[in-house]
């Protein structure tokens, strides 16, 4: 069973972590012909295609001037550690045990923008790009540059270790870098809903943080069957029978 995650837009690159495990991202020859191409933007070019405040627009103009293909431990982070959003406050991989982590590297993929994709303890460094940021590099957008080689190098996860199932827990706007119809293994998305006003709803920063919970829960019990997600019970989810699919799997609170 393979997990796809989306990334998250905060970072932290902290160089005294502990672990002492890490790998390199696969792309970065790809990763650092972006940057370049970002390097050579002024402030309102870049504010342009982040879509951010000028604060944000001017800290990660900084980040990409420093952003160099050399990553080690004394200038990135691994990514699993190093992404800091709901997602990742839900999955709290600090709290991992060893094995845990290592488990992961074979189990979880991270979709980024920048990297493409990411094992858990591939090192990163700072930056900040939506895959969905109206980038061109040459003719292409960021999903038309990544799509082949993301989706090629899901398969070639899913049959390194003969995955029979790709737990979708991204978002679908990373979900979309992949050629679906190409994938070699049966996905199934969980969805998790809260009441709002009466009626079953996704509210983001909850779903966000489900899907960290979910990630973990999948993770610590090296789960393989997908009829054990059905399980997940945590902080006050069940998975609905009447409104689940063979390929979504709804969980509902409230």
């Amino acid at each position: 069973m393979l997990i796809i995650l989306s990334p998250s837009k905060t970072i932290r690159i902290n160089a005294d972590h502990s672990l002492k495990h890490f790998s390199e991202p696969v792309f970065l020859s790809q990763a650092e012909q972006i940057v370049n191409e970002l390097k050579k933007m002024n402030t309102e070019e870049l504010r342009s295609i982040l879509k951010t405040s000028p604060k944000l627009t001017y800290e990660a103009r900084e980040s990409f001037q420093m952003w160099n293909k050399l990553h080690s431990t004394e200038n990135a982070t691994q990514a699993i550690l190093a992404f800091n959003g709901d997602v990742y406050s839900g999955m709290n991989a600090g709290e991992f045990a060893s094995d845990t982590l290592l488990y992961s590297s074979d189990h979880l993929v991270i979709l980024s923008g920048l990297y493409g994709a990411l094992l858990p303890l591939d090192l990163i460094q700072l930056y900040r790009l939506d895959v969905a940021n109206p980038l061109k590099l040459g003719q292409k957008t960021l999903y038309a540059f990544w799509k082949k080689s993301v989706t090629k190098y899901i398969n070639d996860q899913i049959n390194a270790s003969n995955h029979q199932f790709l737990v979708n827990l991204a978002s679908q706007e990373y979900f979309s870098m992949l050629d679906e119809k190409a994938i070699n293994a049966k996905i199934i998305t969980p969805v998790f809903k809260d009441m709002v006003n009466g009626r079953h709803k996704i509210v983001s920063v909850f779903a966000k943080k489900a899907r960290g919970r979910m990630s973990r829960f999948i993770l610590e019990h090296k789960i393989c069957d997908p009829e054990i997600l059905k399980t997940f019970d945590e902080d006050g989810y069940f998975y609905d029978v009447n409104t689940s699919t063979s390929e979504t799997f709804t969980f509902l609170r409230g």
